[in-house]
């Protein structure tokens, strides 16, 4: 029997009752039936059978949720404030207008679709509930969701270092008093953006093949054209523009001595700087590959 199912003693889960103190609710099916407006204060419900019930108004505080069955269950308006869910099952659950603050989620996680109005307004705590459900979807092998949660986790997450930036509330004026403090979060919070940038923080391939893009037709080719007069081809003449671009992109697959010019001086620094530039998106791609293989 879990740890959680230790409590003082154990009740009955019924449509009349309006809330528990340290109750243990165990192997019950309250399936199809309504809990309105109860309060609950460390309970434990195990092995406890939600299907196509409706939970509205309800208060959990610090509740434990273990192998509990949430099939077609309609949540409205309830708080589920520091609970747990320990594999637990959400089959096509509805969930509206609750409060998951501080919740957390072992071996189970309801979709982002259904979660996502529910997440909580403040940053770090949104930040911090998403990482979890995250590794939980992680976890059960479902990529697809697990992208999802990483993904708000960052935006979140981005959202509460510029909050720490400004320093505009209570809370962030005493968790980041200094102004070293705030400005290493602004400097975490460039980082982030620029890691999105550059490959999606590891999960966008649009992204990275932007950056490539940039590399090989924008960036490159500038900073050779400006030391083109160290670029030369076998009868000494300047290269055109098409010249350029082509050692661009020979330059980044680490090969310049494919287009048959001279580079020397000021050009053959951008040019083993492109090469650098290409192990490193290189890499980026390898990882970016092996993670989308092994999510599926």
């Amino acid at each position: 029997m879990s740890v959680y199912a230790t409590r003082a003693g154990v009740g009955i889960l019924s449509e009349e009752l309006k809330g528990a103190d340290d109750r243990l609710f165990i192997d019950q099916r309250f399936d199809g039936r309504t809990l309105r407006e109860g309060t609950y204060v460390q309970c434990t419900f195990a092995n406890v059978s939600f299907l196509r019930s409706r939970l509205e108004r309800v208060r959990f505080t610090a509740c434990v949720f273990e192998g509990c069955y949430f099939r077609e269950t309609t949540l409205t308006e309830c708080i589920f404030s520091a609970s747990r869910f320990i594999e637990c099952e959400f089959v096509k659950p509805t969930i509206v207008a609750c409060d998951f603050r501080n919740a957390r989620f072992k071996g189970c996680y309801p979709p982002l679709s259904q979660l996502e109005e529910c997440l909580p307004g403040e940053p770090n705590l949104r930040a911090t509930l998403t990482s979890n459900l995250a590794f939980a979807a992680e976890s059960a092998g479902d990529g697809v969701e697990a992208r999802k949660y990483l993904l708000e986790s960052i935006r979140a997450n981005e959202q509460h270092l510029l909050a720490a930036f400004h320093a505009r509330t209570a809370y962030y004026r005493s968790h980041f008093p200094s102004s070293l403090d705030r400005i290493l979060a602004l400097l975490r919070f460039g980082w982030s953006r620029t890691n999105g940038f550059i490959w999606g923080y590891g999960e966008r391939g649009m992204a990275l093949l932007r950056t490539v893009l940039i590399v090989v037709l924008i960036v490159w080719p500038a900073l050779l054209w400006i030391a083109r007069p160290d670029i030369s081809d076998s009868v000494g003449h300047l290269p055109n523009a098409g010249d350029i671009f082509w050692l661009s992109a020979a330059s980044l697959i680490g090969n310049s001595a494919l287009t048959g010019l001279n580079v020397g001086g000021l050009a053959r620094a951008m040019v083993i700087s492109e090469q650098a530039v290409g192990l490193l998106l290189f890499g980026l791609f390898v990882t970016y590959v092996y993670r989308y293989v092994t999510r599926r």
